[in-house]
This record gives C-alpha cells, structure tokens and sequence, in this order.
C-alpha cells in the first residue's frame, strides 16, 4: 500500500500594507496587486510583492513602508498557486545586520510579469481588511481650513469599500 504525502509550504497569515491611495487602487483593481522589482547584479530585476510577518507594522523612520492599511492574507493557500521567498531588508533596518534587529520577517511573492500582466489577484485570499483611522485634531481645523491630505483619501477610500461591498474594520492601532 502506498501512503500519499501531501505537504504543501507552511506560509501562514502574511500581511500586506499599504497607504490609502494605493488601497484605494487596489480596491478600483478587484484586489490585484502589482509588482515592484530589486536589482540583482547589474542587470538582472526580480518583480515581486512584499509582504511580512510582522501584524503591526510600526511606522518608522528606518522603513519606506506605508502603514495605513493592512490586508492579512492566507499564505498557505497563497503559496500553493505562487512562489514565496523569505528577505530581510537590510536597508531597511531589518534582518541579521539591521538597527531593528527583525530576521527575515518580510516574504516576498516573486511574481512573473509575462503571465500575470496586470497583477496578482489576491481577492479569493484576504482573510481581513484593516484601515487604520487617521489622527486628526480637530482643534486644528474649521470649516474654512482644507482637511489633510490623508484624511481625505481615507474618505474615499471608505467609499470606494462600502460602495464594493468589500468587508472591512477602522481601526485606531494594528494589534
């Protein structure tokens, strides 16, 4: 008799953040989300998308990353169709040499641009979708001073998910 193993990469809830903008398009997308590229060498790109480990995401000066939103994804079922790697951005203060002192917390999805064009669908994979609620002061405003910036594609952004019907949470911190 033989025994079928079935074993599958362990990848765990991964998360993705993102700023309201960019949240906004991924929404306007149906949740593809497109690649960014890393230079190897001299010549060589690799495309990918990044992801981490890390649910909280501390905004920091070290870190390039925006922290308005966070989509916690499957990254076992997300592995079975895609490719994973595990990085630790150095530069950006994580991994063994890092200020931070974080290892490889970051995974990133290497992504061939000829067979997904115009992005990875992550839609069947989003376990939940958080929007950070903006800090303002309202002592600071009146009706005649323009709100900030964030605030404003924080609106929108809302109205983009409610009108999607796509399900989501404000929150005041990602715990």
């Amino acid at each position: 008799m033989k025994e079928v193993i079935d074993e599958a990469k362990q990848v765990g809830k991964i998360y993705h953040f993102t700023s309201y903008k960019y949240m906004d398009q991924i929404v306007s997308s149906k949740f593809r989300l497109v690649t960014g590229w890393m230079k190897y060498g001299t010549h060589d790109k690799k495309e990918f998308i990044s992801f981490t480990r890390n649910k909280n995401m501390p905004g920091s000066t070290l870190t390039t990353v925006p922290n308005e939103v966070r989509i916690t994804i499957d990254g076992n079922s997300m592995s079975d169709k895609y490719k994973f790697e595990p990085f630790a951005d150095s530069k950006g203060g994580y991994g063994r040499n890092g200020e931070v002192g974080f290892d490889e917390s970051e995974e990133r999805l290497v992504v061939d641009t000829k067979k997904y064009p115009n992005g990875v669908d992550i839609s069947r994979y989003i376990i939940s979708t958080d929007v950070m609620s903006p800090v303002v002061n309202n002592d600071d405003y009146d009706e005649e001073t323009p709100k900030p910036k964030s605030l404003m594609a924080f609106k929108e952004l809302i109205n983009g998910l409610k009108k999607s019907n796509i399900k989501f949470n404000v929150v005041e911190s990602f715990k």
